[in-house]
């Protein structure tokens, strides 16, 4: 079980008595942790996007925490966007795609000076 707390009053002040009034109206709630298949192998992978959508990544992990209290990591966030995506039907994913700005993949090749 993962313990989370969720602070019922916004905190303002940092001083002991605040502080000490302000746990104990935190409230603890008991989340259970997800087991992942052990036999499934977890594959480590690199790609690349424009800088734009790193930062869209970054504001929808935000925007989970700020709404839910769960904090993610960027292959977490890049997870549920390809759950997402499974589930559309197939003419809205034609029409992602074609929306799509494609880039070559790799990285730039070195310029060697003499």
């Amino acid at each position: 079980m993962v313990r989370r707390f969720i602070p019922l009053l916004p905190i303002f002040t940092y001083d002991m008595n605040s502080m000490n009034q302000i746990k104990q109206k935190i409230k603890v709630i008991e989340v259970p942790q997800k087991k992942r298949d052990l036999d499934q192998d977890i594959v480590r992978t690199t790609f690349t996007m424009p800088e734009s959508e790193s930062e869209a990544i970054d504001v929808l992990r935000k925007r989970i925490v700020k709404e839910n209290g769960e904090i993610l990591n960027r292959s977490e966030a890049v997870r549920i966007g390809l759950l997402a995506l499974q589930s559309l039907p197939n003419s809205k994913m034609k029409t992602l795609l074609s929306d799509l700005e494609r880039y070559r993949p790799g990285r730039k090749k070195k310029v060697v000076l003499d």
